[in-house]
């Protein structure tokens, strides 16, 4: 229930167990003159009761003119923002501002009138309209309040097919920019009346024909503003921590793992705490410029960057150079524990095996993460479309690909590295190590499942309400294509969609109308805060529909540990697999059974009555540090 009158010094004992993190003391009295003399309780009392109306944040997760301009309602109810959001608007969908995306209001109206500007004209052009709203102002922005609107507006056609807003007597305008053109009423007669045009696979395989580059033309060489010789990577390892004494373990990525999110970048970030743990030091090592593709041998050694025990070195270098430099300083060279390879995209392989020749490393762990040693095509998607289970090099599906053309050179070059050295390929799931086994270029032996992670239950129930409103689906992470962005798109246009909510839980808002977002920065620091948000928006079920065969799916598990169903499709991998495992799978053989099935709210909803929502946490198990045997300092050192 939402407050209805705004707390008072008397209350503040009972507000701060309420409050919980989104009030912190020390946050707040440093934006007070003399703040610093308050003790907490003060330091609440003033917030209460007249630091919020003077805009005072109460913490760093929660902004109060943030959350006042996001809901006017509440602002022009005069109600403590804060309490609103613990006692009422966090339960009904509203979200806490962070300050460090707020900067004042008026930066936030300019901010809210672009972003509005983008929304509106996507509705509008999903619907058939062909406007520029570039230069449009909206009704609240503009001086004389006698404008007859804009051409493209029909206000007695809105308030003919509206009759509540009709009957309100608000403006029709207004109504329709503030909320209607979100609830698919039109603003006009239209000419055709489809909302939603779905690119066809055959669109997408002439796009991908006509817009895959030459191999030799992949990616220049970039220019480092910041390049480093050899022993000032040594000495950025020193400044980290490393001794001569210590073990290094060093990794291969297609990027940083500290500045992007998925679920590589996850086990990285797992890996080098749980390495820090055993006394070894974990050096990152991704390509300065990251691409689909290997690193040509016609360029020299490519400059690399490295994260040192996550931090990040300022430099770029070339991997030979790094090498040269650590067995020149360190006598007999360093104690190379292992190398692990999480990804070979962005690099050159053949440099790779020159660094693990010359630093004799005593493991090395090759993780089939995705199927990038069978294509530069990682994913296996045929133009980028359609999964090809992996043909031949000679098939005729490759001669029909725009990746076969470079696909012989590429498998040969990886699987050099592959042959070479003594790994041992690991798998996250069962399904990654079939796929990678028994298609046209097997890897040479079935590689070792070792799981990222498992599901652990706390005793728990995740809800025992079931909605009996419309049912929440969301869909979770990067809005692409092979992730099954455009089938949420077209599920949410659907002949059921008014059975349904639907929710994008994301780093980047996409401003599609009938859609809410929820900011989503899932990273190795924070794993559980999709399971936290989801619980918290009361998502009944999760969109999973990857179009390859998922070799190991995070956003799965933090979706089962919600007490979520999954909506899939029968060819998703390790997806279908996972949620199967769990019983809270709802497979479908394709994209039309899908749209077409009218009782699919009803089954989600009959589910959730009849079988309780556990919830569980995931936790990261396994991986290279299971794997790899660390000596630590403190027993004597590993010489």
């Amino acid at each position: 229930m939402e407050p209805t009158q705004e707390p008072t010094s008397e209350t503040v004992e009972e507000w701060s167990s309420v409050f919980g993190i989104y009030f912190d003391p020390s946050f707040y009295r440093d934006q007070i003159d003399g703040g610093s003399d308050m003790d907490p309780g003060d330091a609440l009392e003033h917030f209460l009761t007249v630091g919020w109306k003077l805009g005072l944040d109460a913490s760093a997760n929660f902004s109060t003119d943030g959350y006042l301009c996001e809901n006017p309602d509440v602002d022009a109810a005069g109600l403590n923002p804060l309490a609103h959001y613990i006692n009422g608007g966090r339960a009904g969908g509203r979200l806490a501002v962070l300050p460090s995306s707020f900067v004042s209001r008026e930066h936030w109206a300019a901010q809210r009138a672009a972003a509005l500007r983008v929304e509106l004209t996507r509705f509008l052009e999903s619907i058939g309209f062909d406007i520029d709203l570039t230069d449009f102002v909206f009704p609240h922005e503009k001086s004389d309040a006698e404008d007859a609107g804009p051409e493209w507006f029909d206000a007695e056609f809105y308030l003919a097919g509206n009759p509540d807003v009709r009957v309100s007597g608000r403006d029709p305008l207004s109504h329709f920019l503030n909320g209607g053109f979100r609830e698919n009423r039109l603003p006009a007669p239209r000419r055709t009346t489809s909302r939603y045009q779905p690119v066809s696979d055959v669109d997408r395989v002439i796009m991908a024909k006509s817009h895959r580059p030459e191999p030799h033309d992949l990616h220049p060489e970039v220019d480092s503003e910041m390049r480093w010789a050899g022993d000032q990577v040594v000495a950025g390892l020193l400044a980290s921590g490393f001794r001569d004494h210590d073990e290094l373990v060093v990794a291969f990525g297609h990027d940083d793992y500290g500045t992007n999110v998925g679920g590589i970048q996850l086990c990285a970030g797992f890996e080098q705490q749980q390495f820090a743990l055993l006394g070894a030091t974990y050096a990152y090592i991704f390509p300065v410029e990251p691409r689909s593709a290997l690193r040509s041998t016609d360029t020299d050694d490519a400059l690399v960057g490295c994260r040192v025990n996550g931090m990040l070195l300022s430099g770029s270098f070339r991997l030979s150079e790094f090498v040269d430099a650590l067995i020149t300083i360190f006598p007999g060279g360093p104690v190379v524990a292992g190398i692990i390879m999480h990804s070979v995209l962005g690099h050159q392989p053949e440099r790779i095996a020159e660094a693990i020749e010359r630093l004799s490393p005593r493991k090395l762990v090759w993780w089939v993460h995705d199927f990038s040693s069978h294509c530069a095509n990682f994913l296996l998607l045929r133009n980028g479309v359609n999964f090809c289970g992996d043909p031949q090099l000679d098939s005729q599906s490759c001669t029909m690909c725009s990746f076969g053309r470079e696909r012989s050179g590429h498998v040969v070059r990886v699987r050099s590295l592959m042959d070479d050295f003594d790994w041992e390929l690991c798998a996250p799931s069962v399904a990654a190590a079939d796929v990678s086994t028994a298609g046209g270029t097997p890897l040479p032996r079935r590689p070792r499942v070792v799981p990222h992670g498992q599901l652990v239950g706390s005793g728990a129930i995740a809800s025992t309400v079931v909605n009996e409103g419309r049912v929440r689906v969301a869909f979770i992470g990067h809005p692409a294509f092979h992730k099954g962005w455009d089938t949420f798109m077209e599920f949410s246009r659907s002949s059921s969609a008014d059975l349904f909510e639907f929710f994008h839980f994301g780093v980047d808002d996409q401003m599609i109308s009938g859609i809410k977002f929820v900011k989503l920065n899932q990273q190795f620091g924070n794993l559980g805060l999709t399971t936290d948000l989801l619980v918290e928006r009361g998502i009944d079920a999760v969109m999973n529909w990857p179009r390859w065969k998922e070799t190991f799916n995070f956003v799965n598990y933090e979706s089962l540990a919600a007490g979520c169903l999954v909506i899939t499709n029968s060819d998703s991998g390790h997806v279908v697999d996972a949620a199967r495992e769990f019983n809270r799978a709802i497979v479908f053989d394709s994209i039309e059974d899908l749209l077409s099935d009218g009782g699919l709210a009803e089954r989600i909803r009959s589910h959730h009555r009849k079988v309780p929502r556990p919830l569980m946490a995931f936790e990261m198990t396994g991986l290279s540090p299971a794997l790899i045997a660390v000596t630590s300092r403190d027993s004597g050192g590993g010489r």
